[in-house]
């Protein structure tokens, strides 16, 4: 058609990438579910990356199940959360809302989570709790919910939170995450707000320009970009011609997710009593800790953890980007259990603990690519910053030896006016201090423009030489 795309004998656009077979194509089709989170990824109006997108359905499925919900997958006793972070990444404009409002319709219930966004670590706890004052004046914390699903379009207002002097946002996530208490026990009781142990749900979804990754990843060290999963939203692979949203929609069978179907919470006074700790400051799990849900794991998962511990005491250890694969791994192949069977006692089966590290190992290489592309813009930045230093230096140069020439002008039109000569070094010395340094760069440019002339032998030095106005 004279545009210079290749095209069908149709006239349809040829896209090269339609021909090329589907990356992980037996995972997709491995569950209904993940083939129909595909589909509706890939629908006409959507076109978010699937991977993207089934990342987001599990974080707002990790949010809407109880708290009480855990994983132990080595069975040593040591119950793990369901709380997922995950980084979606892609430039401005390029689909992370779309993603997250994709997965908000395939997961519309997520049980009155908290959505609010904290300016700082202490502000966490105080989207499960609220302070009430009884009858005999004391006060006790009350459950407003047990869930939370933060959302930060921009991975920088985490970098302006952390940054400012004594914030505790960045610990207090790691300690989310892993379920850990969370909260400050305050001398003044009003302010108070202590969230024992696995006694919330917090998940959280940002976006990540790569150019502003290192806000993750420069916390490398205290293990942070090491809890996120991470994903693309540009699908390199929609295809050209899809079907409409509205028709996959109407064809769903596993969505809307059917959250009511889950394990309910505990009841309001069980979080309550979890909360508040006796009167020697200590929370007592009891009831609270006999609703714990444990997801069953298969042997397969626990030889996958002993051998990683294994290859790690003898020194094989991995990136150490990846050094909670598993655990995350854990966690995702939960939440799959739960997206296939809402209904049933909680197990993980072989597919599925596959399915998990699948997922994982396309986060470790979204991941790197993100890391070249940051690595890439600091570059660029840099080259630029340099480019630019370079030439406001030679700006600077040039505009001082400009002043130089006229201090030299007016000084030997004032002190030689026989223009028997003066000294290149005296010249130099009457030339105001902020532009004595560009004295001889100047003289020789006076001289090559036969605006002074040197009186007698040249001596080969300009400040031996004796100058004069020609």
């Amino acid at each position: 058609m004279g545009d210079g795309i290749p095209r069908t004998a149709e006239g349809v656009m040829y896209d090269p990438l339609e021909s090329c077979p589907e990356d992980n194509d037996q995972f997709w089709k491995s569950s209904v579910a993940l083939s129909e989170i595909r589909l509706y990824a890939r629908s006409r109006g959507i076109r978010v990356n699937p991977w993207a997108l089934l990342s987001a359905v599990l974080c707002r499925l990790s949010v809407a199940l109880p708290p009480t919900v855990v994983i132990d997958p080595l069975n040593n006793m040591q119950p793990m959360p369901l709380n997922v972070f995950l980084a979606l990444i892609g430039p401005s404009g390029s689909g992370k809302g779309i993603t997250e409002r994709a997965a908000a319709t395939l997961v519309p219930d997520i049980r009155n989570a908290g959505t609010r966004l904290p300016a700082s670590g202490e502000g966490i706890p105080t989207m499960y709790t609220y302070r009430e004052r009884g009858d005999d004046g004391s006060s006790r914390l009350k459950l407003s919910s047990p869930r939370s699903l933060l959302s930060m379009p921009e991975i920088t207002h985490l970098g302006g939170a952390a940054k400012r002097v004594g914030s505790t946002l960045v610990s207090t996530l790691l300690s989310a995450y892993q379920g850990e208490p969370i909260g400050a026990a305050n001398r003044a009781e009003d302010n108070r707000y202590e969230i024992p142990r696995l006694g919330y749900r917090l998940s959280l979804i940002t976006g990540v320009q790569p150019s502003n990754a290192n806000v993750i990843l420069d916390n490398e060290g205290s293990g942070l970009p090491q809890r996120f999963l991470w994903f693309d939203v540009a699908d390199p692979r929609t295809p050209m011609h899809a079907v409409s949203t509205p028709e996959v929609l109407s064809s769903l069978t596993c969505f809307p997710y059917p959250t009511s179907k889950l394990p309910p919470d505990p009841d309001k006074a069980v979080f309550e009593a979890y909360y508040n700790p006796n009167s020697d400051g200590i929370h007592k799990a009891g009831e609270y800790q006999n609703a714990f849900i444990t997801v069953a794991f298969p042997d397969k998962a626990a030889d996958d953890f002993e051998c990683e511990r294994i290859r790690a005491n003898r020194g094989k250890t991995r990136d150490p980007l990846d050094a909670h694969l598993l655990q995350t791994a854990a966690r995702v192949a939960a939440l799959l259990a739960f997206l296939e069977r809402p209904d049933a006692y909680p197990y993980v089966t072989e597919t599925e603990w596959d399915n998990a590290k699948t997922i994982l190992n396309k986060s470790a290489g979204y991941r790197t690519d993100c890391i070249r592309d940051m690595r890439a813009t600091r570059s660029r930045d840099m080259a630029d910053e340099f480019e630019i230093t370079e030439t406001a230096k030679a700006e600077v140069k040039q505009r001082g030896i400009e002043n130089a020439k006229a201090r030299i002008t007016e000084y030997l039109q004032a002190h030689n006016p026989g223009r028997e000569g003066i000294r290149g070094w005296r010249i130099s010395q009457n030339v105001t201090r902020a532009y004595r340094q560009y004295t001889y760069d100047a003289l020789a440019d006076l001289y090559e423009g036969g605006h002074v002339k040197i009186c007698g032998p040249d001596s080969g030095k300009l400040s031996g030489n004796s100058w004069r106005l020609s």
